[in-house]
């Protein structure tokens, strides 16, 4: 008989306690009402976490367009020139400041309704500057402010993540990436009904430029009143050094573990604390989860200039195929919806990361030889690359993100994801650095953006056995039970 054969198994191991379903009051402020009704926390925490997106993405798509024509209509072409960089920029160095503050805050005890009322004062506090602005400095220093209040998105996928089971955790966090999606097609309609909005008092002129400051004011309003009476209080479990949970709460790994627990050192109980998040499959999912943000970032960037130089198309054409683009995510995030259910995760992701790769060769070739294409060809060539990114990008990163969220410490949930909105947001500023840089050379924008993706499928294909939830953990158990024998 082999030595294997001798040793008893590590217990089983849970990811999180699931055996019962954590329910809340429908209205959380409310005692003895018609509204005490008890439903489960996930369904009040996914409608407001979707919202919140849905919000974000509102803020993004008719802020952004706009911003421009701000300053040269509030102020002239050289103030245009000198702030439109650095306020677009404030905002996302505000988020990848702010976001592992939210998320440390989480992880010491704060509860996520408090934070997220926080955040949406911040929030209001930041458009109110952004719609009084007299100075162009006050612009930016109002959307470095929204940027704090719009890092607090953290705390609540980690509630979604507690509350929800590993087979429906991907469907709900497909759901709010079509509430997202369903956001920026919403901001551009918001930008034509307040295009011939025109009212001055006094010396404030209120118009399409600095209005959508009034509107995401109210609408973060709104949000604040909902979180004040729906957001439940989530209970945390408790952090014991270990996210990992054998089912037997006795444990004989637990008396094997005391003794030896007390020869470490404070450096290697530290590192321990660091170990699940040096995993192979966590790295990986870090490079892939920042793969997509760059991509989309850096697409974004470079599309506009490249239609307006080959095509000659205006800001109009531009706008339906960004809302073509919108409302083809959101049908795949829908059928994502229902695949979730019935294919691994894994699977997916893989299936999004071919077609990412398939995306970017396509548009490498087009781009690479646009010049000698009519404008007959070359657009419908062009947006089938884009329409073969827009399918493959929920795939690669709402599922990647999910999956995320049950390989990494139950735990530790706060911060393992302010972990990857890091990483997420340090993307956003990657991206549109390249798609901005070699704007004149597209295909070297897609042929980078093929090269990360590539690199991305790759770990996924070559550690395929390992993205998978109880074998992740497993094996991590397994290192520790060994590690004290």
């Amino acid at each position: 008989m082999s030595e294997d054969a001798k040793e008893p198994p590590p217990p089983p191991i849970e990811s999180a306690p699931q055996s019962t379903e954590q329910r809340t009051k429908c209205c959380t402020v409310c005692n003895g009402c018609g509204c005490s009704k008890t439903i489960p926390m996930k369904v009040p925490i996914a409608f407001l976490t979707a919202f919140w997106g849905f919000l974000t993405n509102v803020e993004r798509a008719i802020i952004l367009p706009t911003m421009w024509l701000y300053f040269k209509t509030y102020w002239n072409d050289q103030v245009a020139r000198t702030w439109y960089g650095w306020t677009m920029a404030s905002f996302s160095l505000s988020v990848l400041l702010f976001t592992p503050v939210y998320g440390y805050a989480a992880h010491s005890g704060i509860q996520t309704k408090y934070l997220l009322i926080f955040a949406n004062m911040i929030e209001l506090l930041g458009n109110l500057a952004y719609l009084v602005a007299q100075q162009p400095w006050v612009v930016l220093a109002g959307r470095f402010i929204s940027g704090i209040g719009g890092s607090c998105d953290t705390p609540m996928y980690a509630d979604m993540a507690r509350t929800t089971t590993m087979e429906e955790r991907t469907p709900y966090m497909a759901v709010t990436y079509v509430a997202k999606q369903i956001g920026i097609v919403f901001g551009p309609v918001c930008t034509l009904l307040m295009h011939k909005l025109h009212w001055t008092v006094g010396q404030f002129k209120l118009s399409v430029y600095n209005g959508p400051g009034l509107l995401m004011a109210a609408l973060w309003v709104v949000h604040t009143l909902l979180v004040i009476f729906f957001y439940p209080i989530v209970e945390k479990p408790p952090r014991d050094g270990s996210y990992i949970k054998s089912t037997n709460e006795s444990s004989e790994k637990d008396k094997l573990l005391q003794p030896t627990l007390k020869k470490r050192s404070c450096c290697e109980c530290d590192c321990k604390e660091w170990k699940p998040y040096t995993t192979y499959t966590v790295l990986s999912m870090y490079l892939m989860v920042f793969a997509t943000y760059f991509c989309v970032m850096s697409l974004e960037t470079v599309l506009p200039p490249v239609v307006a130089v080959y095509f000659n198309w205006d800001e109009v054409r531009v706008s339906y195929v960004y809302l073509g683009a919108s409302g083809l995510l959101i049908i795949m995030c829908i059928i994502l919806h229902g695949l979730s259910k019935c294919v691994e995760d894994r699977k997916l992701a893989l299936m999004g990361f071919v077609c990412l790769v398939c995306a970017y060769i396509w548009l490498i070739f087009t781009t690479a030889f646009i010049n000698e294409l009519t404008v007959e060809l070359g657009a419908p060539l062009l947006i089938v690359g884009v329409a073969t990114h827009v399918i493959g990008m929920p795939l690669a990163l709402a599922v990647t993100e999910s999956l995320y969220t049950k390989m990494v410490p139950a735990n530790d949930l706060d911060r393992a994801l302010s972990y990857l909105r890091c990483v997420s947001n340090f993307a956003f500023l990657l991206g549109p650095l390249e798609g901005g840089i070699f704007v004149e050379y597209a295909y070297i924008v897609f042929l980078g953006n093929f090269l990360i993706c590539a690199l991305g499928l790759g770990l996924l294909a070559g550690g395929y056995r390992l993205f998978q939830p109880q074998l992740g953990h497993t094996k991590f158990d397994r290192e520790t039970y060994v590690s004290v024998k």
